[in-house]
Formats: structure tokens, sequence, C-alpha cells
């Protein structure tokens, strides 16, 4: 606390929620280069959606306007509200042909609820939207989701295709292992068939080898065997898996 003595820290004053809340999209400078970028902006503009050219802070009964400095190319910054935001993004994306990616897609379309409170109207409106905004758009939108069953089922009625990725078996992680380092990595002697025994998904194969390389380069060495080891007692630790002799045995 010494080195923070006799500060005066700034609260920024939050206002409660409305039913169209503000997005942060365009909050940041970057954003607002990107939105620049994509030749979005003066649309943006035209929305009427007003720069921001002075940000104020509230420090009790203090008031404190800062002025945002121009810099990186960018005069003023732009609170956009969602709905307008969203709207641009979207029919950007569907006149260039681009593809709509979710991930983690039940968290965003997930199962309308019954009403109980205004909470669960706006998320059922919000999922409503969702839903016509799918149907309307004409380019390919993927969805990834590791909680099927939890997708509205509106949503799956307008899928055409499911791609399931099932838990890879031996083959399948061998195959992993095989390409899970780029060539130029220096690799010790790996024995393929003796990792793809350790029953773990892609994703953990994955953090187990950046772990090891990590841990090899750390120590000056190749990465071997012993790395791995490692890497893959602390990745199973993480996920609370077990693991038994017959997966890792003979790797050291």
């Amino acid at each position: 606390m010494g080195e923070y003595a006799g500060s005066q820290p700034f609260v920024v004053d939050r206002q409660s929620r409305g039913s169209d809340t503000m997005s942060t999209h365009a909050l940041m400078r970057a954003g607002v280069l990107q939105l620049e970028r994509w030749s979005l902006l003066k649309r943006l503009q035209s929305e009427g959606t007003p720069p921001i050219g002075i940000t104020t802070f509230h420090y009790g009964p203090e008031t404190v306007p800062v002025a945002i400095k121009p810099e990186h190319g960018v005069q003023h910054l732009y609170a956009p509200r969602r709905t307008v935001l969203d709207r641009i993004l979207v029919d950007a994306a569907e006149e260039g042909g681009a593809i709509l990616f979710f991930d983690e897609a039940d968290a965003l379309f997930g199962k309308r609820s019954e009403v109980k409170d205004s909470h669960d109207r706006y998320a059922n409106i919000e999922i409503n939207y969702l839903l016509q905004r799918m149907e309307a758009y004409r380019g390919l939108a993927v969805l990834a989701t590791n909680r099927k069953g939890d997708l509205d089922p509106a949503f799956m009625r307008r899928v055409r295709f499911v791609v399931n990725f099932p838990f890879p078996d031996n083959a399948l992680r061998a195959e992993i292992w095989r390409r899970i380092f780029p060539a130029s990595t220096p690799l010790d002697h790996l024995d393929v068939g003796k990792l793809s025994r350790l029953k773990v998904a892609g994703g953990n194969i994955r953090n187990i080898a950046l772990n090891a390389a990590f841990l090899a380069a750390a120590a000056g060495e190749t990465v071997g065997m012993s790395h791995l080891f490692s890497a893959a007692k602390s990745e199973c630790a993480k996920i609370e898996k077990p693991v038994s002799e017959a997966e890792i045995g003979g790797w050291l």
C-alpha cells in the first residue's frame, strides 16, 4: 500500500442499465480504428451516434472533465447503442460475405425461459431477435458448443448441418500428437504410441505440448518425453483427471 499512499483514485459514476445498453465495442481507441478500417465509422455516424471529445469522472462531489486527446488517427471516441452497432456489424458481414463464428454458442443461443421478471423478459426478447437475424442472414454462420442440449430448439431447427467432434480415441490422439508441434520445433525422440495412451482431448494435448515446449526452452533442451511427462501431470491435475500407470507408464 505504501506506493499508493496519498493517491486519490477516480471512480466512474455508474448509472443503472436500461433496456438498451451502451456498447463497449467502440469506446476503445482500437475499436474506432477498426471501424474506420472496415469503412463502418461513417455509417455509425450517419446513424446519429455523436462523437465523444470529453469524458467526465466523478470523485465524490467533485466532477473532473477529461479531454480525449487525438492519437493514432482517432479524433474522437464513440459510444453507439448496442442495437445500432450490432445491426451495422451484421449487415456489413452479410454484405461482405463474411463467416460469422460464435464460440461457446450455448451462452448466446440458450433456451428461452419462463418469464418471471424483467430480466427473463429481456433475455427472451434478445433470443427472439437472434432467431430473426439467423433466419434472415444469407451468409454462413458457424456455432460451436460442447453443450448442444442447452441450445434453444428453435435455433436447432434453423441449423442445416450438425458436425459432431467425438472424444478422440487412441488412433486420433496419436495423429494429434504427430501434428501438434511445428516442424521447426527441436524434438528428442518422442514416442507417439506412448503419448496417445493418455486419454485427454485435443485441447489438453495442445496445452501439454505448449507447456512442455516452455519447460524445454527454460532448460535449454530439446522437447523430450520428460518435459511432456511433467506437463501432462500438471495438465491432468488442473482438470482433476486421475492418471493411471497404464496411461503414462514408460514415458520416462
